[in-house]
């Protein structure tokens, strides 16, 4: 038997910001099943040579596809695991469509594979000195500043402490005003 020496992957996240890169704090997305296609040595995808593997992202979002020989590839993400809402922002090849082509050199890791992604939803509003303690901000009740609220989206499993929450902090600004954005749907606290 006989193993290539070269190896492609990377990182699937959570692109808070939509950026389109990676920053700290922006998890990785666990539990995503990815295919990768080889095109075989005639190097032309669906010619019965192909050979294809699959893996899954560990709990940082990262893959690994190693021992592969040299030639053309498919990396493919399996978008059907990812929590929903989420809209891509980061592709390899610029596609923004879950895929990626690539050509891969004898004993090369390409670990450039990465793919981001971004919810459309957010959560946020006010938080004010309710003088009256009434629960209902009246008109001259003020707004407070520099005040930390924590936002904890319960995962795909939907369940606090199920090992996929992920912790969000944003911080009210003078007014008392915050938001979090980039959420996809699902269960928060």
């Amino acid at each position: 038997g006989y193993a290539g020496t070269g190896s492609i992957g990377d990182t699937i996240w959570w692109d808070l910001d939509g950026n389109t890169n990676q920053q700290p704090g922006e998890p990785g997305l666990a539990g995503v099943d990815v295919t990768l296609t080889w095109a075989g040595f005639d190097g032309i995808f669906g010619n019965g040579d192909d050979a294809v593997f699959t893996t899954t992202t560990d709990a940082d979002g990262n893959y690994l596809f190693s021992d592969l020989p040299p030639g053309d590839y498919q990396v493919v993400v399996d978008e059907i695991d990812l929590p929903p809402g989420l809209i891509q922002t980061a592709d390899p090849d610029g596609g923004a469509d879950g895929q990626s082509a690539l050509t891969l050199g004898i004993g090369e890791a390409n670990l450039a594979q990465d793919f981001g992604y971004r919810g459309i939803g957010s959560i946020g509003d006010f938080v004010w000195y309710d003088l009256d303690n009434d629960g209902t901000q009246d008109p001259d009740e003020p707004g407070l500043g520099g005040i930390d609220v924590t936002v904890t989206y319960l995962g795909p499993d939907g369940v606090q402490g199920g090992g996929d929450d992920v912790v969000f902090t944003a911080t009210t600004d003078t007014d008392g005003n915050y938001t979090v954005p980039g959420l996809p749907a699902g269960n928060y606290e």
